[in-house]
């Protein structure tokens, strides 16, 4: 009962760090990838897959140093620990339909503008209170934002979250926490540009022109647009040295009004282009979604300026095709995929 509200800061756990010595010693603070994998992870699990690996890699270390920390050790641990069963954590968490990887809270926002009551997604938030946050669009189209905490009172991993009660409850899973409050989480943001390798959420047009510099001619990207409620932006590699902007707006598509719109997306389970359309201002043309953008100007949009969080959707993706042929070829069908 209640709906779930923000909870306190635990302290950090010492079975993580007592593990990390056990295996690397106790004055080593860093160690290279390798090592880390084959000390560490094969020690747990011997058949540790490319794809793993690489979303592995990714999440602990995200600049690609080629290096582990104790300190990333111990926060990756507190999302998908315990160390026995991280791998298998980590692939329900990222192949689940509702988790959308990592997004700041305004791009949360941003994303879920316009969707029915109850639309909700689940984002990484690593930090020292927190390792995941779970969002809610509200009656009033205010979002919720829920902070998930790992619960660090024994060494079986689980999360904690308070409730608007204040009452700590305790989950063994991030699905469990969905399930529990499903009468606020009531269903998964269905379709999102954060998905999309070209999409890279919210960047100024100064920052696109810098991260363009350089590029090949036709190099584009899509971004969220600072100007314009639910719109986007689209940048591209015009000639050297010459990046040029395309702003679209979000509006009511056939003329109808905000309520008209905002109802076709409620009765299409969340389906933006239900009730809108992107309008380039000044011009008439419409699209219905940005992909549509993206065709319609392909002769000069040629290469996809990739976002690095999109590295984490392509390995899962290439995880889950894995799972499911095993599970074929073995006779078992495709019905032990991820998210289940």
């Amino acid at each position: 009962g209640g709906d779930p509200n923000y909870a306190a800061a635990p302290a950090q756990p010492p079975t993580a760090i007592s593990t990390w010595e056990g295996v690397f010693g106790a004055d080593t603070l860093m160690v290279p990838w390798r090592d880390f994998v084959d000390k560490m992870l094969k020690n747990v699990r011997s058949d540790v897959s490319s794809a793993e690996e690489g979303v592995l890699r990714y999440i602990i270390d995200t600049s690609q140093t080629g290096m582990v920390s104790r300190f990333k050790f111990v926060e990756f641990l507190k999302g998908f620990g315990p160390l026995r069963d991280c791998i298998a954590n980590m692939k329900e968490v990222l192949g689940a339909p509702w988790f959308f990887g990592f997004l700041s809270k305004r791009e949360t926002e941003l994303v879920l503008l316009g969707q029915p009551p109850g639309t909700f997604l689940v984002r990484f938030r690593i930090s020292k209170d927190s390792y995941y946050a779970v969002a809610a669009v509200k009656d009033d189209g205010s979002i919720l934002h829920v902070l998930v905490r790992p619960d660090q009172r024994n060494d079986s991993g689980g999360f904690i979250v308070r409730d608007s009660h204040q009452r700590e409850r305790s989950f063994r899973t991030l699905a469990t926490v969905v399930a529990k409050y499903r009468k606020v989480f009531k269903q998964p943001l269905s379709y999102s540009l954060s998905n999309e390798p070209w999409f890279h959420g919210e960047l100024s047009s100064d920052e696109a022109a810098e991260m363009l510099a350089g590029r090949d001619i036709g190099t584009f990207l899509i971004r969220f647009s600072g100007n314009t409620k639910g719109g986007y932006a689209m940048s591209w590699l015009e000639a050297a040295n010459s990046v040029s902007h395309v702003r679209f707006e979000r509006r009511p598509k056939d003329g109808r009004s905000d309520e008209e719109a905002a109802a076709a997306v409620a009765a299409a389970g969340g389906r933006l282009d239900a009730g809108y359309h992107y309008y380039v201002p000044g011009e008439g043309k419409s699209f219905a979604t940005m992909e549509a953008v993206i065709a319609h100007y392909s002769t000069f949009l040629k290469v996809p300026l990739k976002n690095p969080h999109s590295v984490v959707n392509e390995l899962m993706a290439k995880q889950i095709r894995d799972d499911e042929a095993a599970a074929a070829a073995a006779g078992g069908g495709a019905g032990g995929g991820l998210g289940s």
